[in-house]
């Protein structure tokens, strides 16, 4: 393997070991619940339940992006947690795009 791929590999393992206590905890009910908070609002049609469940992760990234920006803003590096918190937001779209939900749901 080169080197780009043993980061990468270790980097998601560690990201997921780092999920999994918090999969547990919360549930995905939010998710929908704030997706279904978004859809109002921006007055879009009735959805099926994963695509409430990704407009909530995107609720949820949006405060990261705001964060990482007011970081910059600061002239400030954004932290490395706010940076990973991105990329899990990202990556449980994908999933919820990939199975129709997130676990817990």
């Amino acid at each position: 393997m080169d080197e780009l791929t043993v980061w990468w590999t270790n980097l998601a393992a560690q990201d997921l070991d780092g999920m999994r206590p918090k999969i547990k905890e919360y549930s995905a009910h939010d998710l929908v619940i704030l997706g279904q908070f978004m859809a109002s609002m921006l007055r879009m049609p009735e959805m099926q339940p994963a695509l409430y469940a990704e407009l909530g992760c995107m609720f949820y990234l949006l405060g990261k992006l705001a964060r990482a920006l007011g970081a910059y803003q600061d002239n400030a590096w954004p932290s490395d947690d706010t940076l990973k918190d991105i990329e899990i937001y990202t990556k449980m779209i994908r999933r919820i795009r990939a199975v129709g939900g997130w676990p817990n749901a």
